[in-house]
């Protein structure tokens, strides 16, 4: 009897998990250019955006002035300036 040498392959096997995680990144992949692209290959068109009055962005900016106002709260940067000053005015040898 003689020694029979095993055919060398020249690629490893696949593996299953290899395999299956192979198959679900091509489904994404499908999925994510279908979606994108739609079934004819056009493009899905975007619903129509939405204009906003400028009038309506500063009546809700006032109102949110007037809101934090009724609070009792201050902006920090006119806090700041106001300390500021006084420092100024301090070292410059003002009375307060």
């Amino acid at each position: 009897m003689t020694y029979a040498r095993r055919a060398v392959r020249t690629h490893p096997p696949l593996s299953l998990p290899r395999m299956r995680a192979a198959i679900v990144a091509l489904a994404v992949l499908a999925t994510v250019v279908v979606g994108a692209l739609g079934p004819l290959g056009l493009r899905i068109p975007a619903p129509d955006v939405i204009r906003i009055d400028p009038a309506v962005i500063e009546a809700g900016r006032d109102w949110e002035i007037m809101r934090r106002e009724q609070s009792g709260w201050v902006d920090p940067v006119i806090v700041a300036g106001r300390e500021w000053e006084r420092q100024r005015k301090q070292q410059m040898g003002y009375e307060l």
